[in-house]
């Protein structure tokens, strides 16, 4: 079965019929172990029994099922085991079971901003709130807007259904939300949980049935639940199926996202009382990157096994465009000369920069620009679906409206944005007209209208079962019947052609993706759209140098990797004041170099330039912790 175990991964593995606690430290092949814990158990299960495997990221759902396919082979996978996040599994269920606590069918998923615009109009719909609001300056209404919405998500997330300590308003704020969203068929992130907590709850059959369904649940990355996932997962579970927590409280870095490392560490025990295994054997990095590691957390005992020295080095540069540079010649000096403990050519794809946030890459983004490097950014888990294009979002805002009927948000922002009317047609709520009076639209739109027509025509011809390739064709003969025209400035500024294809190509593969992972019975409209809102047709496939934050970085594992900006106030982030948020940054720090199999390069800045001058800066706390 390929890499020999050790005795420790060996009993992991062959547990049987108990609930077990894994602490797995950073490189030591938690997800090898994992993996042939699932193939063991796999061979234990009855007739259409199965195991759920609930992930933190669709990465590492990619990774855990490519392993499987492998061992298992896909059909058995497929059918023994459930492999996702738990907002995917949850999402299912919801799908299938929502209609018995009175959910509306074909529920959608709104993104951050059309949450703030229904928030707005449940604000509205308040007069206690309305007033309130109004004496509020537009920004302030606009940051009040954003920071009640995130109160909204942390009381979801916090599992408080029973609304202690929180005021009478804020309910009736809290109730006016979710009815404006349920209105609309629409969901927010985490009521997928809340909503599948629900129908478990209250239709106990069902809760049964799926307790005969799955034998085993096995919880990934356990230091990242927060208390709506924890309780979903105790409620599932019953005490009737066996529970398999991995996890590792060193690289809890989720605290925003209210998740908790102590339930993995003590709710679970004290519920579960599992039995408890400790993996501190590290087979990823070399010997340097684990002496810095344990300097950081002092709490990090794991032996490497790598027999390679490797390197860690601290160096502090002038300014961004001084660090940028001297990053630029030293990965170009890798690519060309290699490295004595790096046993194969270098090569772009083995290079990880991690930044505290997304601003700082700006300079270096410029010197791989000038310089034509591959790179890959990421900074957020929607960054695969960003369009530019006024016409490819007039697209797409129609496809949604073709989707869910009762959506009003994205219905009045097509007329706003290009003052285009869908209307329904038909008593089936499926089929819309397109209102095409050329009085009514002004250039470009009566330029884009017919083929925004033609595309969303195939959609409504057959929405179970989309033909999406016929619609890429018609939003591409928009781009090549439209290049004749680039030579006049003005109706370029308009056509920003370069941008629609880009968008094109954006929907694209975000199509190749989803025709790779679903079932040909499962190619709607609705799940196409829905797989989009989930991430799941996202690319997990980068391209060149990787560029990331340390949230996005989590997970992954490169020969070479770069922690740049590491100053007071970028890293540890400037808004981490208490004790608690000063240990989640050393966690994201530990993380961060804990990325790194060989070699790891660590910067932090003297000056920074901004537009009103030049200031000084302090190199980060963690930079004095590595020197001591």
């Amino acid at each position: 079965m390929g890499i020999e175990l050790s005795q420790e991964q060996e009993r992991i593995v062959n547990s049987e019929d108990k609930n077990i606690l894994i602490r797995a430290g950073a490189g030591s092949g938690k997800t090898l172990t994992l993996t042939r814990r699932i193939i063991h158990l796999a061979d234990n299960l009855d007739h259409g029994e199965k195991i759920l495997s609930i992930t933190f990221s669709n990465r590492a759902a990619d990774e855990l099922k490519k392993r499987l396919f492998n061992s298992l082979g896909e059909e058995k996978t497929l059918n023994n085991v459930f492999i996702g996040t738990i907002h995917q599994f949850c999402l299912e269920l919801v799908k299938s079971r929502g209609n018995l606590i009175g959910l509306p069918q074909n529920l959608h998923i709104f993104k951050f901003e059309d949450r703030i615009k229904i928030l707005n109009d449940a604000i509205n719909n308040l007069p206690q709130f309305k007033d309130k609001f109004l004496k509020f300056s537009k920004n302030n209404y606009n940051n009040k807007l954003k920071n009640c919405l995130n109160k909204i998500e942390h009381f979801k997330k916090e599992y408080n259904f029973e609304r202690k300590n929180v005021d009478n308003d804020f309910c009736l704020l809290f109730e006016e939300y979710n009815r404006l969203l349920i209105e609309q068929n629409a969901l927010d992130y985490d009521d997928i949980i809340i909503y599948a907590y629900k129908i478990l709850t209250e239709r106990k059959r069902v809760l049964r049935l799926y307790r005969t369904i799955y034998k085993y649940i096995c919880v990934d990355e356990a230091q990242d639940l927060n208390n709506l996932q924890y309780e979903f997962i105790n409620l599932l579970s019953g005490g009737k199926i066996n529970i398999t927590m991995v996890g590792d409280p060193n690289q809890s870095i989720y605290g925003f996202n209210k998740s908790s490392s102590s339930l993995m560490e003590d709710n679970f025990i004290l519920d579960y009382d599992p039995e408890i295994f400790e993996l501190n054997e590290n087979y990823r990095s070399s010997k340097e990157i684990i002496n810095a590691a344990r300097k950081i957390e002092k709490s990090f005992e794991i032996n490497g096994n790598c027999k390679f020295d490797g390197e860690f080095k601290i160096t502090g540069f002038k300014d961004e465009e001084d660090e940028a540079r001297a990053i630029c010649k030293k990965i170009d000096y890798f690519l060309k000369n290699g490295h004595k403990d790096i046993d194969h050519e270098i090569k772009n794809e083995d290079i990880l920069v991690i930044g505290r946030n997304r601003y700082v890459f700006n300079s270096l983004e410029q010197v791989f620009k000038s310089k034509k490097y591959d790179y890959t950014l990421k900074t957020s888990n929607n960054s695969n679906y960003h369009l530019e294009s006024d016409f490819i979002n007039a697209f797409n805002l129609g496809m949604k409206i073709l989707s869910n009927p009762m959506d009003k948000i994205h219905l009045n922002q097509l007329q706003e944005l290009s003052g285009i009317k869908l209307f329904n047609n038909s008593s089936n709520n499926k089929i819309f007209d397109i209102e095409l009076s050329n009085d009514n639209l002004n250039p470009p739109w009566d330029n884009y209208c017919s083929y925004l027509y033609d595309a969303w025509k195939i959609i409504t011809s057959n929405q179970e079962q989309i033909d999406f390739d016929k619609v890429l064709k018609i939003l591409n003969s928009f781009i090549e019947n439209n290049e004749s025209l680039m030579s006049d400035e003005k109706i370029e500024e308009n056509l920003n052609l370069d941008l629609i294809l880009e968008d094109i190509n954006t929907l694209t593969n975000n199509w190749k993706v989803f025709l790779k992972k679903s079932r040909k019975n499962n190619r709607s409209l609705d799940n196409f759209l829905r797989a989009i809102s989930m991430g799941d047709t996202k690319n997990n496939v980068d391209k060149g140098i990787v560029l990331s934050t340390v949230h996005m970085a989590k997970g992954l594992e490169f020969d070479i990797v770069f922690i740049i900006g590491v100053n007071e106030g970028t890293f540890p982030d400037y808004r981490a004041k208490t004790k608690s948020e000063l240990n989640e940054e050393k966690h994201n720090f530990f993380v961060s170099i804990t990325r790194a199999k060989r070699i790891c390069y660590v910067s932090y800045l003297k000056y920074k330039h901004l537009p009103w001058g030049k200031i000084r800066l302090e190199k980060s706390q963690f930079i004095d912790s590595l020197n001591s």
